[in-house]
């Protein structure tokens, strides 16, 4: 038929008195309005399907029909056709009647070839999942071992290579897991023990310190005492050589009053003759005196007198050069003796001169020690300070091989799970069972030496 896009038709082959009528209020026993169903269906969709009731002749009533609109837009008209849905459900009867005959055979054919495929695929399919889930249960032994040569067969080929795979794969971890915790282990013992040696060094740096302190101002002292000693040698060498020189000067004093008393001497040698002569003219002025009688007697007195001074100035003149001469040994004796002390003297100055010389060298010695000694001290200082460092990294590695030997521990109880073969060719480096090098002790610490005595 067809009809307008307003649902008026245009030309129906069954009913010619519904050509140039308005279907757009038609409608089935069911309510649907067919033309005008079908002019919406050509309108806006161009084409499309529309579900109704017509009559069918040789029918009562109104029967299920299915048609087909498409629009013919440079007319407006909507051009259908439709089927009634028993015709095609009797034409479908008919021809599966027509097919059962050999349809179900090849059916049955099918079903079989079906089972039997499904049993040769089922089955390698079910060793493969059993396989599977012993390995996620954890034994890696498992194998599906199909020994086809179908895709099946390579699939399961390839699945066992990769278990077996898998399975040497966490052999390896797991001795190299057992391998990591015992070195760990080792590397721990062996960290702990270089920490204690370490920390014993410290200790030991600490008192060696204490004591070069200590020798430090032993040191300081003794060169402050060798400087003062210095300056009192100094001092000394220029008294010893101011005594020389008055020691020169008392020998030259002492000649000069050896001089003296000799000319002394001399004087008193004069002096003597001078008595002794005038005791002799004292004795011819008393023997002239007595000749000449009574006027002589007071000359003779007097001769008497002059000869009595004459014998005291002989006495005396004895007695001076007695005590000149006591005078010229005392001082020959002093001159030996201040002689004999300036050697000493000068042999003094000279030994003064060399232990100035020699304590000046102790002094500059002693200035070079403290410098020494305080460099050692720094080095001491630092090399303390560097222990110490290592110490605290020595006790960082301990617990870094302590964490490391934990997670070891746990990947090797983790690996543990895992069922593994005892025959496999695994190749891998054997742990040995070295021992563990421990470090050697340290030297004990030496004792703190007592302080260095003063030099002077």
């Amino acid at each position: 038929w067809v009809n307008d896009l307003q649902a008026k038709m245009i030309m129906h082959p069954v009913k010619p008195e519904l050509n140039g009528k308005d279907m757009s209020d038609f409608k089935d026993p069911n309510g649907v309005r067919p033309i005008l169903e079908a002019a919406n269906v050509a309108r806006e969709k161009g084409s499309g399907f529309v579900h109704y009731s017509w009559p069918k002749p040789g029918h009562a009533g109104a029967v299920p029909k299915i048609s087909y609109v498409r629009a013919f837009e440079p007319w407006g008209w909507a051009l259908g056709t439709g089927i009634y849905v028993d015709d095609v459900e009797e034409e479908f009867v008919h021809e599966i009647g027509h097919a059962s005959s050999v349809i179900v055979p090849i059916f049955l054919l099918v079903a079989l070839l079906g089972f039997v495929m499904s049993r040769s695929i089922s089955t390698p399919l079910k060793q493969v999942e059993t396989a599977i889930d012993r390995a996620s249960q954890g034994d890696l032994t498992a194998r599906v071992a199909l020994g086809s040569t179908d895709e099946l067969g390579v699939m399961s080929d390839r699945i066992d290579r990769m278990l077996a795979e898998f399975e040497r794969s966490m052999a390896h971890v797991q001795r190299s897991a057992e391998s990591t915790r015992l070195y760990a282990q080792r590397l721990a013992a062996v960290a702990d023990e270089v920490s204690a040696a370490t920390q014993e060094q410290a200790a030991s740096l600490e008192e060696t310190a204490a004591s070069i302190e200590q020798i430090s101002g032993a040191v300081d002292q003794n060169a402050k005492n060798a400087r003062g000693a210095d300056e009192l040698s100094g001092a000394a060498h220029r008294q010893a050589a101011e005594g020389g020189r008055i020691v020169e000067q008392a020998m030259e004093a002492m000649h000069g009053v050896t001089t003296s008393s000799h000319r002394i001497e001399d004087v008193a040698s004069t002096i003597d003759e001078f008595a002794f002569q005038t005791n002799l003219l004292a004795l011819n002025a008393a023997v002239e005196a007595a000749r000449a009688g009574e006027a002589g007697r007071g000359f003779a007195v007097v001769a008497a007198e002059v000869r009595a001074l004459a014998q005291r100035s002989a006495s005396a003149s004895r007695e001076v050069r007695e005590l000149i001469a006591q005078s010229v040994r005392s001082v020959e004796s002093g001159s030996s003796l201040v002689t004999a002390s300036g050697e000493r003297l000068g042999d003094v100055v000279r030994d003064i001169t060399s232990l100035a010389r020699l304590v000046s060298d102790i002094a500059r010695a002693s200035s070079e020690q403290s410098t020494g000694v305080q460099q050692v001290s720094i080095a001491i200082s630092q090399t303390d300070q560097a222990t110490q460092q290592t110490a605290a990294q020595t006790e960082e590695l301990s617990e870094t091989a302590g964490r490391l030997a934990a997670q070891a521990a746990s990947l090797e109880s983790l690996v543990s799970k895992f069922t593994l073969g005892d025959a496999l060719d695994v190749e891998d480096d054997e742990l040995e069972d070295e021992p563990v090098h421990s470090v050697p002790p340290p030297p004990a610490p030496r004792a703190r030496p007592a302080p260095a005595p003063a030099w002077v």
